[in-house]
């Protein structure tokens, strides 16, 4: 069961909602801007923060829903029985609103006049809302789910601030200092207390008479738009030195790996990075392999699972799974232990930018 709720954090839950928009989700910011319809081929409706412009022959067949803060999608014929959701526009003053959301992507942000800007949400169903048997009303909800991102979210306009989409929206400015400050500090060759002192892991020090180069990328793990700051060795491993978040405005350090306790980035093909897998050893004999989620609202690692080996214990079957300190570990064969683990996805290298880029801006 646990393989189950894992696979789910793995794989955003946008794959019940691909099969309604055939290939398209995650696209919407990149469409071309469209022209605003004039009145008798559209109609512009409001909420508080933005107004859409609709076709009206999405309009026909569509139930749209308004809320302060946000605009509804619903197909008609399916949305008494089935509940009929496609798609909601939504905005939020922090990503603490939003962050449970089940079913989301961020779409952007209105930059306010006073300087304070709104994030712009779209939320997907988690589960099929239509009649799978009534060929209309499937029809319908892929034409208003390729309509939505093709010719109304472009319309997207605020009277109070302007509508920026997500592709171009760079919320990495706030690491400037902190990789400034390992440049420096790396520079200065400081040795393990010093980097230790300055919040950085030790390890860089270990690979000051090496060739090998540093290099850092940014990885959005909790979806909210808001990516983390991860710093790796170039060689490959993917090993993450350190990670860093925003939060608030500011940055906080989530962890550094050490010689015996190192932490990567783990996903599937197709989607950002959403595990961390932690690999601790006490010698040849015992050692843990664990996985958390960064917890999208506090931004600490959450405890998944953690795969224990341990020949100390008991030789003859040292596999065993622990899914909380609460309960016991449950004994596995080897098979099942690296099947287990497995079903977290492969260890994942974003493209990485060497640190010494950091230092030249």
């Amino acid at each position: 069961m646990f393989d189950k709720i894992v696979k789910k954090l793995i794989a955003p839950a946008v794959l019940s909602a691909s099969l309604v928009f055939s290939g398209t989700i995650g696209t919407f910011v990149m469409a071309e801007e469209t022209n605003q319809a004039d009145a008798q081929d559209a109609e512009v409706i409001s909420c508080e923060a933005f107004t859409l412009t609709i076709p009206k022959e999405i309009a026909d067949i569509s139930d749209v829903v308004t809320t302060d803060n946000g605009i509804s999608f619903y197909e008609k014929l399916s949305k008494e029985r089935y509940g009929g959701f496609v798609c909601r526009v939504s905005t939020y003053q922090n990503e603490k609103d939003y962050a449970f959301i089940p079913n989301f992507r961020r779409g952007g942000e209105i930059e306010l006049a006073d300087g304070s800007r709104l994030d712009v949400v779209i939320e997907y169903p988690s589960d099929v809302q239509f009649d799978i048997e009534n060929e209309e009303s499937i029809k319908n909800q892929r034409l208003i789910s390729q309509a939505f991102v093709d010719q109304i979210l472009p319309t997207l306009a605020s009277e109070n601030g302007t509508y920026i989409p997500q592709n171009e929206v760079d919320h990495t400015e706030i690491y400037n200092e902190t990789l400034k400050k390992l440049c420096s500090d790396l520079k200065e060759k400081k040795d393990a207390q010093g980097l230790e002192e300055d919040g950085f892991s030790y390890m860089y020090c270990l690979n000051y008479d090496s060739d090998d180069c540093f290099g850092y990328a940014f990885a959005d793990l909790t979806g909210t738009g808001y990516p983390a700051l991860v710093i790796m060795d170039e060689d490959g491993s993917g090993i993450v030195y350190d990670m860093f978040v925003q939060v608030d405005g500011e940055v906080r350090h989530v962890f550094s790996s050490a010689e015996r306790d190192r932490l990567t980035l783990c996903g599937q093909e197709g989607y950002d990075p959403a595990v961390i897998r932690e690999d601790a050893s006490g010698g040849a004999d015992i050692s843990e392999t664990s996985f958390y989620i960064l917890d999208p609202v506090e931004k600490e690692l959450l405890p998944q699972v953690t795969f224990i080996y341990d020949g100390t214990a008991d030789q003859e079957s040292p596999w065993r799974i622990r899914y909380s300190i609460d309960e016991e570990d449950e004994p596995v064969t080897e098979e099942e232990w690296n099947e287990r683990i497995e079903n977290y996805g492969m260890t994942y290298i974003p493209k990485l930018t060497p640190l010494a880029a950091a230092e030249a801006e």
